[in-house]
């Protein structure tokens, strides 16, 4: 008996399969497991109808992680958590409601709605490192910024602005952004071993910095399966998870602060997209790369085809991929049909996915040790959510 429990100690990998339950198909799992390793995966967890269905660390330890940019779609649910309990209105409640000198101009305008799906105006840097992390209150950055485009005509990833909604938080409850979540949400569902990164004014991130055990997050993307019930506790309101997943109508992947996971997905390049970039200041050395790969393609197939044929190679620069964020775009652009799930989705690839229909939930974590360690393009695991969704 000591030497099956100090077994079970050391040993990273656990598959669960309890009588009754459905089972995934061995052959989907087994190639989601090999490309997590190959990808240099710190955690895989799956969830199938509610249990614990399979948990591998890689050989590593399990430990709290980074969820990155995941981190906004638990923001998500702090917002729908404060609006079952009464404190929010609406999502279409305007800024200035909490934060008086929003009362102005364009700022006026600005709501909650804006923050959660991009679509607020606020001037932003994509990258953080220029304003964001150097400022000392990141709340008081977002109040302070500019409105350059009117609010509700762009879709422009902002950190900035999905930042100002930690104060709102705080603002309405009384409480920051991590002892509100702990206290109302994560306490009632047994996720305790967690940390939130804080500015230098104490404000808890809302962009990022939500450092978790890969299976609590997990518990999180099981709670949007449940429709917010836990324990037969109505935790955030059954209609709030239909709101976080309507398509925008800026952006059909995204809505507030969750995105949306389609069946098919088809990447289009054609002169007009060639045009489009060329406008928005993409260079000729990569547009004329991109003049001969016209065509209308698979969305994965795209992927890979870009990859091996643009960004790997001498020609590309990570400026270039500024201007694609600045602008909203790809190297082609979309058409989606059949939405399939949901997802976080994170810096490094610390992703979940949340497959309703199959009530299935996977996460898939690195550390940033593990990530920089690596030193290979592949560990942000790009196709995740391809083999996730084919389970």
């Amino acid at each position: 008996m000591r030497n099956i429990i100090l077994f079970s100690l050391l040993c990273p990998v656990f598959f669960l399969n309890v009588t009754g339950q459905p089972a995934i198909d061995q052959t989907d799992l087994d190639a989601l497991i090999s490309r997590s390793k190959q990808t240099n995966s710190s955690a895989l967890v799956v969830y199938l109808e509610g249990k614990l269905y399979y948990e591998n660390y890689f050989g590593n330890r399990k430990q709290k992680i980074e969820a990155m940019s995941s981190t906004k779609s638990i923001v998500s649910l702090a917002i729908g958590k404060m609006l079952t309990d009464g404190l929010l209105r609406s999502v279409d409640q305007y800024v200035y409601e909490f934060y008086p000198m929003w009362n102005v101009d364009v700022k006026r305008e600005i709501t909650i709605r804006h923050l959660m799906n991009h679509t607020s105006g606020l001037q932003n840097y994509t990258n953080t490192s220029v304003e964001i992390y150097p400022s000392k209150d990141f709340v008081r950055l977002a109040l302070d910024a500019q409105v350059v485009e009117k609010p509700g005509t762009r879709f422009r990833y902002n950190n900035k602005a999905v930042n100002l909604l930690a104060g709102i938080v705080e603002k309405v409850s009384g409480k920051k952004l991590d002892v509100y979540l702990k206290e109302n949400l994560f306490s009632t569902m047994g996720i305790l071993d967690f940390q939130w990164s804080k500015d230098k004014s104490g404000n808890p991130h809302g962009m990022s910095g939500f450092q978790v055990l890969p299976a609590d997050l997990a518990k999180l993307g099981q709670l949007y399966i449940n429709r917010g019930g836990w324990n037969g506790q109505q935790l955030i309101k059954e209609t709030w998870f239909d709101e976080i997943v309507t398509p925008s109508a800026l952006e059909p992947t995204c809505s507030l602060l969750w995105w949306i996971i389609y069946g098919k997905r088809t990447a289009i390049l054609d002169a007009a997209h060639i045009g489009e970039l060329k406008q928005y200041g993409m260079p000729d050395e990569v547009l004329g790369k991109l003049e001969p790969l016209k065509g209308t393609y698979e969305d994965s197939a795209w992927r890979r085809l870009v990859t091996n044929e643009i960004i790997n190679t001498s020609v590309w620069k990570p400026e270039y991929m500024e201007i694609l964020q600045k602008n909203n775009v790809g190297l082609s652009r979309k058409k989606y049909d059949d939405a399939i799930g949901y997802a976080t989705r994170g810096s490094y690839g610390n992703h979940m996915f949340v497959n309703p229909s199959k009530k299935i939930v996977v996460v898939r974590m690195i550390t940033e040790s593990a990530y920089t360690k690596s030193n290979d393009t592949q560990s942000d695991f790009a196709d995740f959510f391809d083999f996730a969704s084919s389970l």
